[in-house]
């Protein structure tokens, strides 16, 4: 049993307590009552345990540092978590990928947070959860329930496990996953911004159909002329004649084309320039100073006005999916309404989620397989029911942190089709350093950013390589067992399990074992050369191709058990079939 020192105000009761210690994982129960119904401080709950064999730590929102550092230090990584954002899972691991310690909480709908750092002057990692985070509404009593996993698995196990516990009743339906979510799909963002019009668009989805996408992602620059970014002309929601006369016809020609249509709205903004602005007075959760505001759908005119916008969208001009955007901007701030008698929720998180049950109603019955995005960092266990596509943030052609990206939502995922952020390559570069890119995403859906009508005859033959090669093996690399190894330096490789084929995708390190009838090693590191490591003697043939498809060598023999050096391009791959010799 550990020791739980517990921090609250006077008028506040908070207790945690032993509740259940079996099979390595101790359950605690967290209660807060208050003497009367009141907005609750933050309560904070520590305790320690002897730093034996932890090398790193992982939660859902820690980005590219991973590393253990003093408790007291302002910039130790802090797990946060709410209905509309992250996860309140934190793991320490060992460095053989094992875990150590995964606290997590029964509760992924009220703000907390979490975090682990080292007690310098014993030895020593303290954890801390702090309850109420972030400003709720009054309430008189509070209770959830603490998980310390101490078992001795693979971290991503007991990350999994841990998201399981949280997960909605399986009654409780969310969206379909159509087919069409877990396709590539072109993105008009990086390569366009807001300057997007309709001939343009349908020139890229013309080439970006032939390249194996299945979607085109319309993003900001639709519902305005303006085209200096910022969210200032958000929340009308009508095209800019312009660039979209009709756009019902622009649906309908990209329709033609065998492919489907999404559309970027940014769900809470509303801006100073909006002809709704004035409406909405009085119901904004921010600053009124500000350019642009955060509707607040605690009131039911809020929450009628943008099921009705994305109803229309669909139904008038055949969208088969919306790209929900900032949804885990959704919080009260000190302007935030306290009293007014037209709202029907007190608590954010409980009017959010409402929300998108309404919109999620309402689109069901229009399209029952509707496509629905949503991205980092609202992305807990609870909202994901309310989407079936969830995308890495945004992080412009940063193939770490995007690989990065896709395997910690990978890890949370709840059946949603994990997509990379949308890739976007220099004109100039090489074919490899451009297939990177491709190479850091493959465990996830790939998204595209680029002009395809300019793409050069290289870059064009490498991105339909891998995207062909995503394509024949999405069930392997998006259904089968994942293992990721080595959180702590952001996954030096990547192992996707198939009932006959493995994949393995080595990022920093460059060594791959044979095991399955079928091994796929692709070199996502810097040296022209992979290391194949076999357990038993094998009967072994093998095709070596470059980024762009071309076969390099070939070759059948049988290998003695032992490692075996292959000449595999940079961005190149190697395809080995093999059979155990008795």
């Amino acid at each position: 049993m550990i020791q739980m020192i517990v921090k609250n105000r006077s008028l506040q009761k908070a207790e945690m307590n032993l509740i259940k210690d079996t099979a390595g994982i101790q359950v605690y129960r967290f209660r807060y009552v208050s003497q009367e119904k009141a907005v609750p401080e933050a309560i904070s709950v520590s305790f320690f345990i002897p730093c034996l064999d932890i090398y790193s730590v992982w939660n859902a929102m820690i980005g590219e540092k991973r590393s253990l550092i003093s408790d007291w230090r302002p910039n130790i990584p802090v797990c946060q978590s709410r209905f509309n954002s992250g996860a309140p899972i934190q793991t320490l691991i060992s460095h053989e990928g094992n875990n150590r310690l995964t606290v997590s909480l029964a509760d992924a709908r009220t703000p907390i947070s979490i975090k682990s750092g080292i007690v310098e002057d014993g030895g020593q990692i303290r954890t801390e959860i702090m309850f109420f985070t972030q400003k709720v509404a009054a309430l008189q009593q509070y209770e959830t329930f603490v998980y310390l996993d101490f078992r001795d698995i693979p971290y991503y196990e007991a990350i999994r496990e841990a998201v399981e516990r949280m997960r909605p009743k399986e009654s409780e339906k969310g969206y379909l996953y159509p087919k069409t979510s877990r396709m590539p799909m072109y993105s008009t963002w990086y390569c366009f911004h807001q300057k997007i019009e309709e001939e343009l668009l349908v020139r890229q989805c013309i080439k970006a159909k032939e390249m194996g996408m299945e979607c085109i992602i319309v993003d900001d620059g639709w519902q305005t002329e303006n085209e200096v970014g910022g969210y200032a002309f958000c929340g009308d929601w009508t095209p800019a004649t312009t660039k979209f006369p009709d756009m019902k016809r622009f649906v309908e020609r990209v329709h033609e084309l065998d492919m489907k249509v999404m559309l970027w709205f940014s769900v809470p903004y509303v801006g100073k320039n909006a002809r709704i602005y004035k409406e909405f007075e009085g119901m904004y959760l921010d600053n009124p100073d500000s350019e642009w505001n955060v509707l607040d759908p605690r009131f039911p005119k809020v929450r009628e006005y943008l099921v009705r916008t994305y109803e229309d969208a669909v139904k008038n001009w055949g969208l088969d999916g919306l790209k929900m955007d900032f949804i885990d901007c959704f919080g009260m701030t000190e302007y935030s309404d306290q009293k007014s008698p037209l709202r029907d929720y007190d608590s954010v998180e409980d009017a959010v989620e409402a929300l998108l049950s309404e919109i999620q109603t309402c689109l069901l019955e229009l399209n029952p397989d509707i496509l629905i995005e949503f991205r980092q960092n609202y992305m807990g266990p609870l909202i994901t029911r309310y989407s079936n596509m969830l995308r890495v943030g945004d992080c412009a052609m940063d193939a770490i942190v995007n690989r990065t990206g896709v395997i910690d939502l990978r890890l949370l995922s709840t059946g949603n089709a994990i997509h990379s952020d949308m890739l976007i390559w220099n004109e100039k570069d090489t074919p490899e350093n451009m297939a990177k890119q491709l190479i850091a995403v493959l465990c996830g859906v790939p998204q595209i950013s680029v002009r395809m009508d300019q793409l050069s005859e290289q870059h064009a033959r490498t991105l339909k390589f891998y995207l062909s090669f995503w394509i024949k093996y999405s069930k392997v690399l998006m259904e089968g067992e994942l293992i990721p190894h080595n959180p702590e330096i952001c996954y030096s490789r990547v192992e996707a399990i198939g009932e006959e084929t493995c994949i393995c995708i080595c990022y920093s390190v460059n060594d791959f074992s044979l095991k399955e009838n079928t091994t796929i090693a692709v070199n996502g590191t810097g040296r022209a050369e992979m290391v194949m490591v076999t357990q038993n003697d094998a009967a072994i043939e093998y095709e070596i191709f470059n980024c762009q498809g071309d076969l390099i060598e070939k070759k059948t023999s049988v290998v003695k058990e032992g490692a075996f050096l292959l000449p595999v391009p940079i961005s190149g791959m190697v395809v080995v079939k093999s059979e155990v010799q008795k």
